[in-house]
Formats: C-alpha cells, structure tokens, sequence
C-alpha cells in the first residue's frame, strides 16, 4: 500500500525535524543533545515550544549519520516500522483472544488487523516521515502491552520491566503515549483474569515510570523560553475565549472525527484557521455531546461484563480524550494523524460486528488448517476482501498527495479552501517557483499567483509573516506603492 511513498520527498515537518535540523543532521553524535533539548531544538529559534520527543529524533539521527539527506531511506524507515506494528498489533490480538470463545480464536484477530492494516486514515501517519512519532509511540505501547500479558501468565518481573520500559519509549515518542497509561491496565482487566495484585503492581509500575518521564520533561524543558508559535493560524482554539464556544468547538470537531473514521473521505493534511469554523451551541456541537455521552455509558454499563464493544469504546475515547481539546488545548485544530491510535478501537468494533452478524464457523482443534478456515467462511473473507479493497483504494490514492509540498498542498486546498495556513504555503511555492524559473514571462505568471495566494490568507486572517510575503512579492514586481 505504501511502496510508492519510498520515492516520495521530505515534506512539511520533516523540513524542521530533519532536512534542517541542525542536531539531527549531527547523526549519531547529536543524540547527547536530543536527549537533554526540546524537540524543536535544532531548527529555527520561533519554533521553540515544549515538546519533549527524543526517540524520533533519535531515529532520524541514525537514519542520517548512514543514509544523509535521503528522503527515500527514511520513507522506507516508516514503512517498515508500519509493517513491524500491524504485525504485533495480530499477534497481540491472538494472545487477547486466545482463551476467548471459538468465533474469536483466528478470524476476529485476522479481520481487525487486516481492517487496520488498510485504513485510510494512516495515510498521513506514514507517508509522512516526521509522523514517526506516532507509528513509534503505538508500536512500543502495543510492545509493553505483551510484555504485561507475559507478566499475568507467568509473573515474571522481567517482563514486568520490559513492559515499563517500552511504555516510558512511548512516553518519549510522543505525549499522547501517557493514555496507555490506563489502556494497559484496562487490557489486563478485560483480558486477563481477575488478579487485583498483579493489576495494582502493574498500575504502581506504570505511574511511577509517568513520573519519572515528567520529571526529565521538566528538567528539560523548565528553562524553555516558549515561544508561542501556537497561534491562530495552527489552530482555530486560540481565536476564542468563551470556554461554552472552545468546548462546542472541540465536541463538534470530536463530532467530524466521529465521520471522518466511518467514512475516510474527504482527507487533508490542514485542518487550520478556520477550516473548522468557531462553534456556539448548535445542533452539530450537542449532537457530538450526545453520542460521546451514550456510547461512554454504554461502555459503563458493560464494564464488569468485560465485553468487546465496552472495551473498543473505552480505548477509543481514552486515546482520543488527549488529542480532543477538550480537556486541554493541543496545538492543532484537528488532524488525521490524531486518529492513528484510536482508530484501533473503531477496527475492534468493525471486526466485532461482522463476527457478529456474519455467521463464523471456527473449529478451535483445526485452526492450522487455514483451507478449512477460508472454507467454512468464505462469505466473511469475501467481505473483508471488498472493505479492505475499498481502503486500499483510497490509500492508495491518498498516499500519492504526499509526494512533495507542491503535490500536497495543492491537491488539499480543494478541500481545504478555508484555510489562511495552506494558501500562505502554496504562496511559499509559487514563491520559489519565481525564484527557480529563468523564463520572464514564466516568473511573472508565479508571481501573480503567489500574490493571490497571500491575498486570500490574509482575508482569512491577518498574519504578520503573510503580510512580509507579500510585500517581497510587490517589491519583486517593482510595484512599490
């Protein structure tokens, strides 16, 4: 599915994160520095906020001490580490459901992982390399997980210290890591049997490697001089000050989140000011409100039950409750990648409902006989085979915007013609497209369409930086007045 984004370019981010990072670029010798700085650290001054994420940056070094400048290596990178995660997030699946009923022994772990595998949100996570933080942040959660199964079965510290290590790498790949911090023990209880002490130890082990993690967060990033580049053009949230609109806001966002895993279409890398416009309560914001609410209680209800559906639904809404704004504003509006982790509740549930009303047919002492499988459940691979090509389709065709900035922000603008964000980028682009032409009429023509662009930013919003554009771009055209 993602192949074709090994030729593809750096883009976005990965131009601050690694193409001009200057510790980074260091390789193997600026991870001393990664260890101890924020992670914006290495690029610009103006891009200083308090961000601690050393493992990816960790990553991208050695990828550049070996592989400098090589965008392809380091698209592969991602690709492999997507591969590595769907592959343990099955395995995981057969050990959460190996003492299940017989309809859930093969096909359910097969179903929901073949159903992640394929979805077209990722796209952004993968074919963007600076989103390494998230493949990273899931796969070592997904690893800390196992590790705590293998503690429940046979009570070995030592797996109790591998889980608590991958989850502290998890932490510091990125922050959202710290929802597994009640995922983890959620799973144990839904999973595992009833083993209060061994649930308490791990939950014990769990907090204090979060306390730690916050300490060396705090120590890192305690002499930050925060430079506020969260404005109103990287989220919507800091144009408003009535906290009854910030939060329509958030559950009507929490709301397009809800359509958007459903149905994976339109997708957009810019979701800024003011693609999402400000909410009051309305319609739209209470429905978000109300859906949240019924699917939270019903999850309630069943939790002593231990059912599947209860446990999709907790895991969706813990891992979304950190990206929500809900409870803390984040420094984005809304983003695809924000879906990477929760959309593994959303799979669970798919997965439970076509086991469910799509009669399986399993024999528990047979289950190597893959023929026999595929056999007596024909009409369920079938389906699968049509959802998952429709995914696949969609990625497919997804993943190919995010060839280079040009590619992307061009294709995005369609759905994001809303955005003071993406037409001041592709004024950038038409900007040095001037500046790389040698032909006048051609230079004249990016010019004027990088004119326009800026133009259409600032109606959207006044920013200092798009107004400095463009006034180059009327000096360049010797239009001084």
């Amino acid at each position: 599915l993602y192949a074709q984004s090994i030729s593809f370019s750096f883009q976005g981010d990965d131009i601050g994160a690694i193409q001009e990072n200057k510790i980074t670029k260091k390789g193997l010798s600026g991870i001393a520095t990664i260890l101890t700085t924020d992670y914006w650290f290495g690029y610009i001054d103006e891009m200083r906020v308090p961000q601690y994420r050393p493992a990816p940056l960790i990553l991208f070094a050695i990828e550049w001490q070996f592989f400098p400048n090589n965008p392809h290596f380091f698209h592969l990178i991602n690709v492999l580490l997507y591969s590595i995660t769907c592959g343990l997030l099955f395995f995981l699946l057969c050990k959460l459901f190996d003492n299940q009923s017989a309809k859930y022994s093969i096909i359910f772990p097969f179903i929901c992982s073949l159903l992640y595998t394929a979805f077209p949100i990722h796209t952004e996570v993968v074919a963007n390399v600076k989103s390494a933080d998230e493949i990273l942040c899931f796969l070592f959660a997904i690893i800390s997980i196992i590790f705590s199964l293998n503690y429940f079965s046979n009570e070995s510290k030592l797996s109790l210290i591998f889980s608590c290590f991958f989850f502290f790498a998890s932490l510091i790949s990125k922050e959202t890591g710290i929802s597994f911090l009640i995922i983890i023990p959620l799973t144990m209880y839904f999973f595992k049997s009833n083993n209060s002490k061994k649930l308490m130890t791990l939950s014990i082990a769990l907090i204090g490697v979060a306390i730690i993690n916050f300490i060396i967060r705090y120590e890192v990033l305690k002499h930050l001089e925060y430079k506020g580049i969260f404005t109103s053009m990287n989220t919507t949230f800091y144009s408003i000050n009535n906290f009854v609109d910030r939060e329509a806001t958030a559950f009507y966002i929490l709301l397009r989140y809800l359509i958007l895993i459903i149905f994976p279409h339109p997708l957009t890398s810019d979701y800024g000011y003011s693609v999402i416009p400000v909410q009051t309560i309305s319609l739209l914001p209470i429905i978000g409100i109300l859906i949240y609410l019924i699917i939270f209680i019903y999850a309630l209800i069943y939790f002593k039950k231990k059912s599947v559906i209860s446990f999709a639904i907790l895991f969706f809404l813990i891992s979304l409750s950190v990206v929500s704004n809900v409870f803390l504003l984040i420094g984005a509006t809304m983003a695809e990648r924000f879906l990477y982790i929760p959309s593994f509740g959303f799979c669970l549930l798919f997965a439970y409902f076509i086991i469910k009303f799509i009669k399986v047919q399993e024999d528990k002492k047979n289950l190597v006989d893959i023929k026999m499988i595929l056999n007596k459940n024909w009409f369920v691979i079938l389906f699968i085979i049509l959802i998952t090509g429709l995914y696949s389709i969609k990625t497919f065709s997804r993943s190919q915007d995010w060839k280079d900035d040009d590619t992307l922000y061009k294709n995005d603008i369609v759905y994001s013609n809303n955005s003071a964000y993406g037409h001041d980028q592709i004024g950038r682009i038409f900007l040095r497209n001037y500046n790389a032409a040698n032909d006048s009429i051609i230079k004249a023509a990016y010019l004027d369409s990088a004119i326009n662009e800026f133009t259409k930013s600032i109606k959207i919003l006044n920013i200092y930086d798009t107004y400095r554009r463009l006034g180059i771009c009327f000096i360049l055209k010797n239009d001084n007045e």
